[in-house]
């Protein structure tokens, strides 16, 4: 069954190009995604794996849908918290 997470990411995020001078890049961000499995499936994945795949989405709060951005692989070393994500 497919759940959806938050994982928190201890990596900082990136400065886009189109990012204004003197904008911050956070030490920390969150990734939404879906994982077939409930936590105890996370958490065995996270302790066997370096790396864990989950289908990135995005929630839209102003259209009130979630798009689907596709799979990507979070390293494990990197994920410092996950939550179930409503």
């Amino acid at each position: 069954m497919l759940y959806r997470y938050a994982f928190t990411m201890n990596m900082p995020t990136r400065l886009r190009k189109d990012d204004h001078e003197g904008a911050s890049q956070n030490l920390v961000h969150m990734i939404i995604g879906d994982f077939d499995g409930d936590m105890d499936s996370v958490l065995s994945e996270l302790n066997n794996s370096p790396f864990i795949l989950v289908q990135e989405v995005y929630p839209d709060n102003k259209l009130n849908v979630v798009r689907n951005m596709g799979p990507i692989l979070l390293n494990a070393m990197h994920i410092g918290k996950v939550k179930y994500w409503n």
